[in-house]
């Protein structure tokens, strides 16, 4: 028996000590994956940031900037070889600019963290004149002025603002930002940031703008004056449920409205439309466009949403099967715009002055542009798009989550909210309203 014991306790500490071996290159091996990763994302973030220096001083400078080279040439930032040190996020980048035929310029920025590099590839498009350019924007959240995140707020990636006062960005709680964190020209990053000493802050360093960000709202269009038409109603089982987009172009139709679950079917064919409405009202009811073509709806006075209502959801509130891009809506009226209560927006929406809520587990997908003041979003609301506010205080509580990116004066998280960037894929939509001189279009971004 002794020798039977003697072999199976050696063969215990031969396990035991084999285990041991493999657990600790387990671990090891997994936190070299981890340093990886992050080193990784480092360099994405400083290629990223080191991006968008180099096309704001374009685009605030655009017959200065030495990132437009002359006709066919390239310029180097610091050298074709060379890599400028970046002290605040504790790596380095070079930058280059190709100047092609006067119509497109190329950039590439490079990052490097560590051993890790990372490229990124931009194409602008110059022009001169024409529509609305939209700046280039590569933060999750963007204030003018102050940031506040409390009750596990979170910035599921980069933030900027261009205020550099002590104190303008406040966290506290389990809030964060998992990405970088940008400050206003000249501001102190230990000053600027105010947190608890536990607290990361920003996850991937925080650093001063060389120039601020500047986003400027487009003008909203004018809203004609044209011959008045009949209302457009489906309200009760015998009223009709298909309208053809091209029996009241160039008409002002004083009320669009539907209810009791109703659906009313605009046919728009294969051409582009716009409408011209006073009030929508769509109390539990659906308005869908039936068609390839594009549409313009114009609102002059008044929308009101009632609860279950869907517009552009073809396929009802959870198989919106819409095509975003299809409709472009602009609001004109005062009154407060408010989704609620199981209400889905799918589309692009321009509210000229009014402010805007967003509540009770609404949805909204598209891009929303807006010139209010306030922008509040919570309650369980879902959101996949860009919230450009550039007047508006902006507020996310009580569940309130958007996939998509923030503009905003003023910005404040709290209550488990967050704001989840996934890439910036967001499409803006075109729009008229743009000033002359050169201006330049992101043509890709990779």
């Amino acid at each position: 028996m002794g020798k039977y014991a003697l072999l199976l306790v050696s063969a215990l500490i031969f396990s035991l000590l084999t285990y041991s071996y493999a657990l600790k290159n387990a671990l090891f091996q997994s936190n070299a994956r981890t340093v990886q990763s992050f080193s990784q994302n480092q360099a994405y973030n400083i290629a990223q940031s080191a991006m968008m220096v180099a096309i704001n001083d374009i685009r605030n400078n655009p017959d200065d900037s030495p990132f437009q080279p002359e006709v066919d040439n390239t310029y180097y930032y610091p050298s074709q070889n060379g890599f400028e040190n970046w002290a605040e996020m504790n790596g380095s980048y070079n930058i280059s600019s190709i100047n092609q035929g006067d119509s497109l310029l190329v950039f590439q920025a490079r990052g490097r963290f560590e051993e890790s590099n990372y490229i990124v590839n931009v194409g602008l498009v110059k022009s001169s004149g024409g529509g609305f350019v939209w700046p280039p924007i590569d933060t999750a959240v963007h204030a003018e002025d102050d940031i506040t995140l409390s009750g596990s707020g979170t910035i599921q990636g980069n933030a900027s603002t261009n205020s550099s006062s002590n104190g303008a960005v406040t966290m506290n709680g389990g809030a964060g930002i998992t990405g970088t964190l940008a400050i206003g020209p000249g501001g102190d990053p230990d000053k600027v940031l105010k947190k608890p000493k536990w607290h990361v802050g920003a996850g991937s360093g925080v650093y001063a703008l060389e120039n601020k960000y500047e986003y400027k709202l487009p003008d909203f269009p004018e809203l004609p004056a044209l011959p008045t038409g009949i209302p457009i109603k489906t309200e009760k089982w015998n009223d009709p449920t298909d309208f053809y987009a091209d029996e009241f172009s160039n008409v002002y139709i004083p009320e669009i409205s539907v209810n009791q679950n109703r659906s009313m079917n605009i046919h728009v064919g294969d051409q582009d439309r716009k409408i011209y409405v006073g009030n929508l009202n769509v109390q539990n009811g659906h308005i869908n466009f039936i068609g390839t073509g594009k549409v313009e709806l114009y609102v002059y006075n008044d929308m009101n949403f009632g609860s279950g209502s869907t517009l552009n959801c073809t396929g009802g509130f959870w198989n919106c099967t819409g095509d975003t891009s299809q409709l472009m809506t602009y609001y004109g009226g005062s009154n407060e715009f408010r989704l609620a209560g199981g209400q889905y927006f799918n589309g692009n929406l321009f509210i000229d002055s009014a402010d805007a809520k967003f509540t009770g587990g609404s949805k909204f997908k598209g891009n929303l542009i807006t010139g209010g003041d306030d922008l509040e979003v919570a309650g369980g609301f879902e959101g996949v798009s860009a919230f450009y506010a550039p007047n508006a205080y902006v507020q996310l509580k009580g569940g309130g989550n958007l996939t998509g990116f923030v503009v905003s004066d003023s910005y404040r998280s709290t209550g488990g909210t967050w704001v989840y960037e996934d890439n910036l894929d967001v499409e803006l939509p075109d729009l008229d309203g743009g000033s002359g001189g050169t201006t330049f279009s992101v043509s890709y971004w990779n």
